[in-house]
């Protein structure tokens, strides 16, 4: 597992229709394939991003900053002098509005956020400036659907170790220059299927491929431990789907294009296991303060069958109205029956510092063994 690691890692930036989600998925596609798996793919079109630059000038000091996607699609020019930053209840026309507490550290852009970028700009904002709360102290940003209105004005993310600076010239209503910098492009995502043939109902393995910055600890398990079920389960009597889909951070395109296209009737399936964020990234527990936190999600007819492979893992239990956010709940909704979702998240989850460092392969490997036991146990192979 850890040289997969390691080859995960090399590639890269793993956003929507970068070269690094390529590689992803030549690397799993190669790997199906040799397995005997016949792949398939689709592929959706997204107007977004080419990777922003954000600079926040405040005298001498310059603070790095994230424009949360998606933006509108005219960005201001660089505001190199004469704008202020001030406080939401203190705000003029043209003013820069911080944020005075951090955002919540959670996968997904909220809507309570959305509505107070949308109140700010409908008092004259030039920009809304946002602290990102998290254990690394790094840069986070937020899963959100390009689907959704672009945002009305640009909202930029930056590190709690800059809150303090930017908080006080807020307050006192300096001046700042804020260099924007992001160019909109039309990329292609494309997610596959490999699929074994067999007989009566399947077994569906799922795991996303993309997520923000190089999102190593983040995705790189749950694909790792897709591979080695599919290549553990190439010879079953049962049919197999792996799954391996695209967009995930701008709003599970992949994941419902598949589910609309390539994927198998619920009637077809015997089990979805959904693999998701952060699985096993437990090695940085000790490096800060607030631990790693892993979930487990079974639909009712194998809710003991799991309790009994993952309750010595020490996962905390969800109901399916609890994994509604995800892509284990595009599954649910879609109307597949038997379904166990697995998610979790680290300190590094969602920011550029994600480099793979929290992922404790030995979990990884008790992952696999319980995953194991719940397949063996469901298609009579115990």
């Amino acid at each position: 597992m850890s040289e997969k690691l390691l080859q995960l890692a090399s590639f890269g930036i793993r956003r929507t229709g970068s070269a690094g989600e390529e590689r992803t998925r030549d690397w799993i596609s190669a790997a199906l394939e040799s397995a005997g798996y016949r792949i398939r793919s689709t592929a959706f079109s997204a107007n977004t991003l080419v990777y922003p630059e954000v600079k926040i000038g405040l005298g001498s000091e310059t603070c790095e900053g994230f424009l949360q996607w998606m933006p509108p699609v005219a960005l201001p020019a660089p505001l190199e002098g004469g704008v202020h930053l001030s406080l939401p209840g203190d705000a003029r026309p043209g003013d820069c509005v911080v944020r005075a507490m951090p955002g919540p550290f959670s996968a997904y852009w909220t809507d309570a956020l959305e509505a107070e970028v949308k109140a700010a700009a409908h008092r004259g904002a030039a920009a809304y400036l946002m602290c990102t709360e998290t254990p690394s102290g790094s840069i986070f940003a937020y899963n959100r659907s390009i689907r959704l209105p672009d945002l009305p004005i640009p909202v930029v993310l930056y590190a709690r170790r800059d809150h303090d600076l930017i908080l006080a010239a807020a307050v006192q209503k300096h001046e700042t220059r804020l260099s924007l910098s992001a160019t909109r492009t039309a990329v292609s995502g494309v997610s596959l299927i490999g699929a074994r043939p067999g007989k009566g109902a399947g077994l569906v393995i799922s795991t996303p491929m993309t997520g923000w910055f190089g999102s190593v600890a983040e995705r790189a398990p749950g694909i790792i431990l897709a591979r080695q079920l599919a290549e553990a389960y190439a010879e079953a009597s049962f049919p197999v789907w792996i799954v391996a889909s695209s967009g995930h951070e701008i709003g599970h395109l992949g994941m419902q294009q598949i589910l609309g296209e390539l994927a198998p009737l619920p009637e077809e399936v015997g089990l979805w296991i959904h693999l998701g964020a952060s699985l096993g990234a437990t090695a940085q527990d000790e490096d800060y303060l607030l631990k790693s936190l892993h979930f487990r999600m079974a639909t009712p007819g194998i809710a003991a069958l799991v309790d009994e492979a993952f309750g010595p893992m020490g996962l905390s239990p969800l109901d399916p109205s609890q994994m509604r956010n995800g892509e284990t709940g595009d599954v649910l909704s879609a109307g597949y029956k038997d379904v166990l979702g697995l998610t979790g998240v680290a300190a590094t989850f969602h920011t550029p510092v994600d480099d793979g460092a929290a992922v404790n392969t030995g979990r990884l490997e008790q992952y696999e063994r319980a995953l194991r036991g719940v397949i063996d146990h469901r298609f009579g192979q115990a």
